[in-house]
């Protein structure tokens, strides 16, 4: 009985993360799904307005009076997600991100903070995408703290898609704002998450370049999560069920030898 009950223990955060994964996928698929059916005139109308809003932070930033297009607004979509983020050397695949960073926000996945630009490319922009590290129920950024100088990611917004190069990689603390300001030039993209994981006192963040789209998916992916939760529990339940299976092999020899010893010496005796 305590075998099972510290066996679904265990196993609850995956099983909890497997099923927001499926809650996303469905996300992504109705996103996916849209893209394909809007005309290119409203996919160019969608970037105008978008490169607008990032113009207007960048002017903002600089002190210069800028009115920004209403937020919500900017890529909408009757899904929700705004797009899709991939970083293959922690197995994020396809997770969608969504407009603004609150609660309910990061309860269902990732988030695009306000007032940083919307992840469509070009100079002067510094898009910030947020999310939770170290939940019971979903992986979400719990790996982003692996990743290091020289690794790819990829965003998809609408039909564009976009990879950066991790630039640097920085602790800072909450109140340290100028550390996702945008850098003149720049294209850029930081992953947000806060650090440690349940004390969160402080911002990891990991920033990106933008780099050519096809070199970096042609790029050799170094694995950098192997020694996840999810793999350990699985190595140990294995482990686990192996030694219960030679437990009950050698249990079952005993007693098939006890046996076998009892018989033999009845016949002797008779």
């Amino acid at each position: 009985m305590l075998i099972a009950v510290a066996v679904l223990l265990l196993a609850y955060p995956i099983a909890a993360n497997y099923f927001a994964n499926i809650d996303r996928g469905h996300a992504v698929t109705r996103y996916q799904k849209d893209i394909k059916e809007l005309a290119p005139k409203v996919v160019a109308q969608e970037f105008a307005a978008a490169q607008a809003y990032n113009d207007g932070i960048w002017q903002q930033q600089r002190n210069i009076p800028a009115k920004l297009p209403n937020y919500n607004t900017i890529l909408p979509d009757a899904s929700g997600v705004m797009g899709m983020l991939n970083i293959p050397a922690i197995d994020i695949v396809n997770m969608p991100f969504y407009h603004g960073s609150n609660d309910d926000v990061l309860e269902k996945g990732l988030g695009h903070m306000k007032m940083t630009s919307v992840p469509i490319g070009g100079k002067n922009t510094r898009a910030v995408i947020t999310g939770h590290s170290g939940l019971a129920n979903q992986q979400l950024f719990s790996d982003i703290n692996k990743l290091q100088v020289g690794d790819y990611f990829f965003i998809q917004v609408l039909d564009r898609k976009l990879a950066y190069k991790v630039h640097d990689i920085q602790k800072v603390k909450p109140d340290q704002v100028n550390a996702i300001k945008i850098r003149r030039g720049q294209d850029a993209v930081t992953l947000l998450t806060c650090w440690p994981a349940g004390i969160n006192s402080d911002r990891l963040l990991v920033t990106g370049y933008r780099t050519a789209y096809t070199a970096a998916r042609k790029a050799p992916v170094q694995k950098r999560n192997f020694w996840n939760y999810e793999h350990i529990v699985l190595m140990l339940l294995g482990l686990a069920v192996i030694i219960i299976a030679y437990a009950y092999y050698r249990n079952r020899t005993r007693k098939q030898g006890g046996r076998t010893s009892v018989e033999h010496e009845e016949t002797q005796k008779n």
